[in-house]
């Protein structure tokens, strides 16, 4: 009798297919979680930017003193940054005696992302959540009078930025004396 040449194995035993599935199902899930967590990052990073760059604008805008042709030659009383069209923010200028009426003139438009919650806090402790609680004013609580910007708030105002998780957040102050806004706090 013949003796059976050893066997030269070129397949995976099925235990081994079963540890590498694992292995890959614990990497895809360890994975998962980074990915979401740098898309949420970015979201929030972009509508950051967005917020800082629809208040710069309403500032740029009442430093130039623009003269609008609506009924008319007309220049603005005021620019201001609107929020209550969110995920849209404007910036508008207000031309409160134009050939006899007022008008609003919508000058930019941006969007943040739908998932970001924006919350306005004044000095004074007042919080309101955008959209739900704008602001109660006849003036638009960021604005700018031409031609030297000057402010139309005598506090700071502080815009908070957060995902819908809660765990990133960012927060922004405008200072009453420059009107600029600054990133001061970020959670990243």
């Amino acid at each position: 009798m013949k003796a059976l040449p050893p066997k030269n194995p070129r397949a995976f035993t099925l235990l081994e297919l079963l540890i590498v599935m694992v292995l890959v199902a614990i990497m895809a899930a360890v994975s998962y979680n980074g990915i979401i967590g740098a898309r949420d990052h970015s979201r929030l990073n972009s509508s950051t930017d967005v917020v800082i760059g629809m208040i710069q604008t309403a500032r740029n805008h009442a430093l130039s003193d623009m003269q609008f042709e609506v009924a008319g030659t007309c220049n603005a009383d005021y620019y201001y940054v609107s929020f209550d069209d969110l995920p849209a923010i404007t910036v508008e200028a207000y031309l409160a005696d134009c050939g006899g009426s007022a008008y609003q003139q919508e000058l930019a438009s941006e969007e943040i992302m739908e998932e970001i919650g924006l919350e306005i806090t004044l000095e004074d402790g007042s919080t309101y959540t955008i959209p739900e609680g704008v602001p109660p004013s006849n003036t638009p609580l960021l604005n700018y009078t031409p031609p030297l910007a000057e402010t139309g708030w005598d506090e700071e105002i502080t815009i908070t930025l957060s995902t819908e998780n809660g765990l990133l957040t960012k927060t922004i102050i405008v200072y009453p004396v420059s009107g600029l806004p600054e990133l001061v706090t970020s959670s990243d």
